[in-house]
């Protein structure tokens, strides 16, 4: 049911007219970042796409601070403390995930 959830979606973005923040993990392995985020960002005027370097699917578990971050960048106030979220790779040892807007421009959560 997924597929035809997604096309009854899309048919309705264009009366989307609130800010929207779109967050994706840039090593997610089962959708596209660039595809799936990057063409929703193009479609959605009033959007703005971030993308975490070390994040894969479920950004949302694995980055949540980043994820906050981006809330709050939406709503156009800077996050009250250093953000850091710690992920941990394939052997286990902790990495840091930072964000980035997409726009060129990268937001430190460190």
């Amino acid at each position: 049911m997924m597929i035809p959830q997604a096309v009854r979606l899309w048919r309705r973005e264009p009366a989307l007219r609130m800010p929207v923040a779109i967050v994706a993990g840039a090593q997610d392995r089962l959708v596209s970042t660039a595809w799936h985020s990057g063409r929703l960002h193009k479609r959605l005027p009033h959007s703005r796409l971030h993308v975490v370097p070390d994040a894969g699917h479920m950004v949302h578990h694995t980055a949540p601070k980043a994820v906050a971050a981006a809330l709050h960048a939406l709503a156009g106030r800077a996050w009250p403390e250093a953000v850091t979220d710690t992920a941990q790779d394939a052997s286990g040892r902790s990495r840091h995930t930072a964000l980035s807007t997409g726009a060129g421009d990268a937001v430190d959560a460190s």
